[in-house]
Order: structure tokens, then sequence, then C-alpha cells
């Protein structure tokens, strides 16, 4: 019977590894590359009438596909959080005025 732990002179060293074997990393990211481009494609193409079909033949699906749509974390930052009072009194004819002219900006021109 042989014996089942190799003696250290039969395992792999730096000396005699094999060569590596596989595919490399760029050729993986290149086909995942070229599958998320061929998927978007056809979501362009059959998006939301497949979605439509989804909800309509299987409601539970469905919403599953919706739960795996939503972020599992989602960061809240609060921009203003180092600031003095002083330092946000200041900002808020600033912002005031950049929130006016966005909604300007979305106004359709009257002919």
């Amino acid at each position: 019977m042989s014996n089942p732990n190799p003696s250290p002179a039969t395992r792999f060293t730096s000396e005699n590894q094999p060569e590596k074997r596989g595919r490399p990393k760029e050729a993986r990211d290149r086909i995942t590359r070229k599958f998320l481009a061929a998927l978007a494609d056809d979501f362009e193409q059959h998006g939301v009438e497949a979605i439509q079909a989804l909800r309509q033949t299987d409601v539970g699906k469905y919403i599953q596909a919706v739960g795996a749509a939503v972020p599992k974390e989602i960061e809240i930052s609060r921009p203003f959080d180092g600031l003095t009072d002083e330092q946000v009194s200041s900002l808020i004819p600033l912002l005031t005025e950049m929130v006016r002219k966005s909604g300007e900006d979305e106004q359709p021109v009257a002919n």
C-alpha cells in the first residue's frame, strides 16, 4: 500500500511547480465585457417587454428581480457636517439661487 502522505520531495515547491494553466485573467475580463455589452444591447431592444412579460406571468419572480436591483447598502453623506452655523447660513442664499435657476432650466420656453 502506498503512503497517502507524499514525502516533501514529491510535493510542489517553487522549483518543481507546473506551468500555470487555465484562462488568463484578461480573457475572462474580455468575455465579461462582451457578455455585459451583449446583455445591454438585448435589454435596450427587449427590456421593457421582457419586464412586462415577467410581471404578467410570474409576479413572484418579478418582485424578486425588483429586490435584486435595489442596492443592499445605501451610503448617506452629510456634506454640511463640518461647517459652522455661520458657514451654513452663508450658503443658503447661494443654494437657493442654484435651485431657482435649475427650475428655470427645466421650464419650457413659451413662444
